[in-house]
């Protein structure tokens, strides 16, 4: 018996601990809550990306925008784990739910990991090759750009679907599907290698790439305040800006993602034996992309002016002179090379 079939049968032989009434009802209102609350918020932050007129000087705002709608998506498709929460740990789920479930549960989820490392990659090679910059901002390398986590997303989640190495299964215990291992793999060494190329890898990624891109436009802005405000120093200025809001937003899908990731993979058994950290750790993960938005908004200027123009309704003298900082919507494909900032 693998850690897999331990931790099913384990969850199995606690299920009565889970009370329908208080438990599992109560998940699943937080999550409809945290679901609908982020699918609010980042179609939002979406719809202030494509719009607001500053945020266009950012010349990787496709990409920006692409992340927050998948984030939307994501935020919509954890609404379908409230829905075997409940019907109540003892309803039957058909075997075909399980399989099919990494369509609209897993391959979002892949999908925005990857959205967020090309961004972080496209950003540092922005930095780290301005000579080439504006290569990176023709339609053919954004559009590469855009499809590349979708393809990511969509091969590796192939492998539960049809059940190479993986496989999803219901747990008694919590009402749900769990991904865990087809094979006999020593330690669950299958489920392992899915969570290293859907969650470590990309933050990895994620992380030396906003790392040296925030310390070298510290860097540069400690440089421009030796000189006289100019253009260039506004535009070093509004790097670093988005830099920290991009660097927070990661370090906050860090601290959202991994606990449930490391305690699941390498910690099966004490995974199996808690049901209270099982729901706590999936609420965690679960609240990623509805608490998100706020760090943009907290710690961007751009975003917040963005937000408060959408939401601030003018008299029609002042909506007119606001129009001018708004793009319309039929012009937004017509992006072109910017060569500061980034």
């Amino acid at each position: 018996m693998d850690n897999s079939d331990a931790f099913l049968n384990e969850s199995s032989g606690n299920s009565t601990a889970m009370s329908h009434g208080t438990v599992s009802i109560f998940t699943a209102v937080i999550v409809l809550v945290t679901a609908c609350l982020g699918v609010l918020t980042n179609a939002l932050l979406f719809a202030v990306t494509i719009t607001y007129r500053p945020i266009h000087g950012l010349a990787s705002w496709p990409l920006l925008a692409h992340c927050m709608l998948v984030d939307c998506l994501v935020s919509a498709t954890r609404l379908t784990m409230a829905i075997p929460l409940y019907l109540y740990p003892g309803y039957v789920l058909p075997d075909v739910y399980c399989q099919f479930q990494p369509l609209f549960s897993y391959l979002p989820y892949v999908a925005s990991m990857y959205a967020s490392t090309v961004l972080a990659i496209y950003r540092l090679v922005a930095r780290m090759l301005p000579h080439r910059f504006a290569i990176l901002t023709t339609r053919p390398v954004l559009g590469i750009a855009l499809i590349i986590p979708w393809i990511v997303a969509i091969g590796l989640n192939l492998f539960p679907i049809f059940g190479v190495g993986l496989q999803l299964k219901r747990s008694s215990a919590l009402g749900f599907c769990v991904m865990v291992s087809s094979l006999e793999v020593p330690e669950g060494g299958a489920l392992i290698a899915y969570s290293t190329t859907a969650t470590y890898a990309p933050t990895c990624v994620m992380g030396l790439c906003y790392g040296i891109v925030l310390t070298t436009t510290i860097r540069d802005v400690r440089g421009q305040r030796r000189q006289s405000m100019t253009s260039r120093g506004q535009a070093v200025g509004r790097r670093l800006e988005i830099s920290k809001t991009l660097f927070l937003s990661y370090a906050w899908q860090c601290v959202s993602l991994y606990p449930l990731v490391i305690v699941a993979s390498c910690f099966p058994a004490v995974f199996a034996e808690s049901q209270k950290l099982q729901l706590l750790l999936r609420l965690l993960s679960n609240s990623y992309t509805t608490i998100n938005p706020i760090f943009y908004w907290a710690s961007s200027r751009l975003y917040a002016d963005g937000t408060r123009s959408a939401l601030t309704i003018r008299p029609r003298r002042d909506a007119k002179l606001a129009s001018n900082s708004v793009v319309p919507l039929w012009t937004l494909g017509k992006w072109q090379a910017i060569p500061m900032p980034r």
